[in-house]
């Protein structure tokens, strides 16, 4: 019985201890028709600077090890009302062209948050490795790109890193 008590805090300590350590940011405040907040892990930290009126948010950590990101939330009327999984694959085509311009061998592949937003995963599989994770919404695009601050070749872990933040983001609608 005392086993069975015990196993079960465990598991219920297991389930609750992942959220305890995160803490919810908000990455854009009325900016446009909607906020966008992400759970920053509690080794992270946020920098906001504007670059032409688009706010960039650099996401650094306290471990070495783990990657750079930024996130930067920009109008775009090219695709105003459209997502990801509305593109054709000719659009689809024109994005990773248009995003990848600067990588030396990109490859893009299309998934999806745990939330259900569709984005585009662009990876450089070069010496100088980057990814870029782009997501439209509302005639915005958003953008998590993620880099090795030693700009060595990314790990499983990294790219793990950026999706887990990407995970986390909820886009809240204003009306």
């Amino acid at each position: 019985m005392k086993r069975g008590i015990a196993l079960l805090l465990c598991l219920a300590l297991c389930v609750v201890a992942p959220s305890a350590l995160a803490n919810t940011v908000t990455l854009t405040e009325h900016a446009s028709t909607f906020d966008v907040t992400v759970d920053l892990p509690e080794d992270g930290s946020v920098t906001v600077e504007n670059y032409n009126g688009v706010p960039y948010t650099f996401i650094a950590f306290d471990d070495p090890e783990k990657p750079m990101l930024y996130i930067s939330i920009a109008p775009t009327e090219e695709y105003d009302g459209s997502h990801i999984s509305t593109l054709t694959q000719e659009e689809l085509e024109m994005l990773f062209l248009t995003v990848s311009a600067d990588m030396d061998a990109p490859s893009y592949s299309l998934a999806q948050t745990a939330a259900g937003y569709d984005y585009m995963m662009i990876e450089d599989e070069s010496e100088t490795d980057s990814a870029i994770l782009v997501m439209i919404e509302d005639g915005f695009f958003i953008q998590l790109s993620v880099w090795d601050v030693q700009y060595s070749v990314l790990t499983e872990t990294d790219m793990q890193t950026a999706t887990a933040l990407l995970d986390s983001m909820v886009i809240i609608r204003f009306e």
